[in-house]
């Protein structure tokens, strides 16, 4: 069992006392921040049966290992504590934090700025000439953001885009689109501590895009019907010559009959 415990000396968006039990699972706690936080996270584990007097703990920062931070943890009260203050100043500071206790037991802890759940896993789609809008929102149970930014990305290239903000929605609306305004729009809710970005790909099509599968379908049914009806029209044409060829022969043997009858008496 491990008990995790956290306060701070700035703002934190949410504030929890959590206790896990199941430390195979490797749970993370996310703690969203809001502002620049002097942060002190603590775990406590009540370890295994060995029950040894003391193990080595340390913290990580995005899987490598902080240095300065491994040092002997002692057996107290049946358990084992791991406790250190950090200073989350600006975006470099966020990531994933773990306490580790030997090669036993983790726990994770994620530090992020609000994140923006609407995610489109299909991009938006219009037509030339045509006009198009992107919204981009958090959700109502999350903090206001202070403003919003809009680029978009063209290869390596970032080109930033105005777009009004209202509370916690900001949208972008693109006229009389044409092929270059195809491509990928990054959204962005700002917040003191950093910037959550989400995306939505754009794609400009042709009014004839949709109706391809659609043609190549006709163009298929057409050219079996018209090989069908050139069969069709072959084979008569077979039947037509054969019987001409039936009734000439005919014609030509009643002809030759007449005359073997009417032969010199």
């Amino acid at each position: 069992q491990i008990s995790v415990h956290w306060s701070n000396f700035g703002t934190l968006w949410n504030e929890m006392d959590v206790q896990l039990k199941n430390l195979q699972k490797h749970d993370a706690i996310i703690i969203q921040l809001l502002d620049p936080v002097s942060l002190t996270l603590e775990c406590t584990w009540t370890g295994n049966q060995k029950k040894l007097t003391n193990i080595t703990g340390y913290w990580t920062k995005d899987g490598e290992e902080i240095p300065g931070t491994r040092l002997p943890v002692q057996l107290e009260n049946e358990q084992y504590n791991l406790r250190r203050d950090f200073s989350i100043s600006n975006e470099e500071n966020l990531g994933n934090y773990s306490c580790v206790f030997g090669n036993e037991a983790k726990i994770d802890f994620i530090l992020a700025a609000p994140q923006i759940s609407e995610m489109r896993d299909k991009p938006v789609v219009s037509y030339l000439g045509d006009f198009v809008v992107i919204h981009c929102k958090m959700e109502e149970t999350k903090p206001k953001p202070n403003t919003w930014v809009w680029y978009k990305v063209n290869g390596t290239e970032k080109v930033s885009c105005s777009a009004p903000v209202i509370l916690l929605k900001s949208k972008q609306t693109l006229f009389n689109l044409s092929d270059a305004d195809s491509g990928l729009y990054y959204c962005g809710a700002v917040y003191p501590i950093s910037t959550s970005l989400s995306h939505v790909e754009l794609k400009v099509i042709s009014i004839i895009e949709p109706l391809k599968p659609f043609l190549t379908i006709l163009a298929e049914v057409l050219f079996l019907v018209t090989i069908i009806l050139l069969y069709e029209r072959t084979h008569c044409l077979q039947k037509v010559s054969l019987s001409c060829q039936c009734i000439i022969n005919g014609l030509n043997q009643h002809t030759h009959t007449q005359k073997d009858l009417s032969g010199p008496l």
